[in-house]
């Protein structure tokens, strides 16, 4: 998989062949959404947005429909991430009607978008509505052989139903999109996975098991060098240590995540309900742990460092 250095440097090509493609409609329309896409990867979400309506304007202009409904769903995880839920509700509907009217079945597309508006009721907070679109989804997988994205939604399965109270679900559904993900090699994914069972362990109460997936979960995150998926690692061990009764450390861990710039506005919704269940919102800063417990005004890699060591075995 790409270092961080090898995915800026991607991108800085794309944005090369977009000077050198201009007047070259349809590879300049791809180009545009590649680097949308790289750049909404990296939570540039502002850039993507610029570089992703291009495209889309574009593609409209010269009739290219295929590339039509891949910006129109990249366009609404922009707009998702920043919080903005009626338009990308209003984008992602377009994306599912054109995958359904297509003249040759686009059942990619279907499964794709039906779990990204599923994804957008789960930003509302919306999980009982989400399931059943999650369950669309997977059976789009199924009935259509849909490989890449049946990790996925197997995967956002597995939230809803944690999120909804059904742990021994969540934890069936999470497995089978562990080992489906390990086989296809989506690097990515594994690391989800990983911290999706950490929270799950969490909820049973098994702190061993939760540490070991916040540190797999971690060590993908570094290899691939995602900052905001490092400060995913931080909120969940801030969520194993008030089950450990250290709400003072979890809220210092918290508020950090919280600052961090290009989160999506779900990451920063879940922040924030961790923060006002009541033994966290009840912990004052000045009883938080000293920093050299609980690293404060860190960056995301240094912290990761720092939380690595925390769930390592020995610290078990």
């Amino acid at each position: 998989m790409p270092t961080l250095g090898q995915q800026r440097a991607a991108v800085q090509e794309i944005a090369g062949l977009v000077v050198c493609v201009r007047g070259q409609q349809a590879l300049l329309v791809l180009c545009l959404n590649l680097l949308g896409a790289a750049l909404l990867a990296r939570g540039q979400n502002d850039a993507a947005r610029s570089f992703l309506e291009q495209g889309l304007a574009q593609a409209r202009r010269f009739g290219h429909d295929e590339e039509i409904g891949y910006l129109l769903g990249n366009l609404a995880r922009v707009h998702k991430a920043l919080g903005r839920y009626d338009e990308a509700a209003g984008l992602m509907t377009e994306a599912l009607e054109r995958a359904q009217g297509a003249a040759q079945p686009n059942h990619e597309g279907v499964a794709l978008q039906t779990n990204n508006l599923a994804n957008l009721q789960v930003a509302r907070g919306r999980w009982d509505a989400a399931l059943p679109l999650f369950e669309q989804a997977l059976a789009v997988c199924d009935a259509h052989g849909v490989a890449v994205h049946r990790p996925l939604v197997l995967m956002n399965l597995a939230r809803a139903h944690h999120a909804l109270g059904h742990v021994a679900e969540a934890r069936s559904w999470a497995q089978r999109g562990l080992e489906l993900a390990r086989l296809q090699g989506r690097e990515l994914l594994v690391g989800h996975l990983r911290l999706l069972q950490a929270r799950l362990a969490i909820a049973e109460g098994d702190a061993g098991a939760a540490r070991g997936g916040i540190l797999d979960a971690l060590t993908v995150a570094g290899r691939l060098g995602l900052a905001a998926e490092q400060t995913r690692c931080v909120v969940v061990y801030a969520e194993l240590l008030a089950l450990q009764r250290t709400p003072a450390d979890a809220a210092a861990l918290l508020r950090w995540a919280g600052r961090q710039p290009g989160l999506p506005a779900d990451d920063l919704n879940e922040i924030e309900r961790q923060l006002r269940t009541p033994a966290i919102a009840a912990a004052s800063p000045a009883t938080s742990a000293t920093p050299a417990t609980v690293p404060d005004g860190e960056s995301p890699a240094a912290l990761a460092v720092w939380l690595a060591e925390q769930c390592r075995p020995e610290q078990m």
